[in-house]
């Protein structure tokens, strides 16, 4: 496949296209929008520029919130390995990446796995801004929840 010399421009106008469709609960028009992204993405970028994992981080959103958890998880962990190579394994596109693995095991009902990943994110956040940040505190409260479904009250409290 090809694309032309404005391909960079064209992605990024379809991703915009896509996140505003989003943004407006109209998932299947995102859809559309952002899998043509991803389209010229893997064109123009190669997989270690990490611009293909920030486009599937919309996409796996997009998924996730229709309901689609089996596409959302497979996007997410796509979105993961590229994320790993093009980013490295500390960055926060990766624990952005594991946590919304999580929230997709949760969405299963995978609650074990669900915590294993929110633990990664965790330590990555805890490692990049220290304790009182607002991503660790995103994660926190994901774990809080998932403890919450599991009836450990006492431990989600802690």
């Amino acid at each position: 496949a090809r694309v032309g010399r404005d391909g960079e421009a064209v992605a990024a106008a379809a991703f915009e296209v896509a996140k505003t469709f989003k943004d407006q609960d109209r998932f299947d028009e995102a859809e559309e929008w952002i899998l043509e992204a991803l389209r010229i993405d893997n064109i123009v970028y190669t997989e270690d520029q990490g611009m293909p994992a920030t486009t599937m981080s919309i996409l796996g959103d997009i998924y996730w919130r229709q309901g689609k958890l089996d596409k959302a998880l497979k996007t997410h962990k796509r979105r993961l390995r590229i994320a790993r190579r093009a980013f490295g394994p500390g960055s926060p596109n990766v624990a952005g990446a594991l946590n919304c693995i999580a929230l997709c095991f949760k969405g299963q009902g995978l609650c074990d796995q669900a915590m294993e990943k929110y633990e990664e994110s965790l330590a990555i956040y805890r490692s990049l801004y220290g304790e009182d940040d607002k991503h660790v505190a995103m994660v926190l409260g994901n774990m809080a929840c998932v403890l919450s479904v599991q009836d450990k009250h006492a431990e989600a409290l802690a």
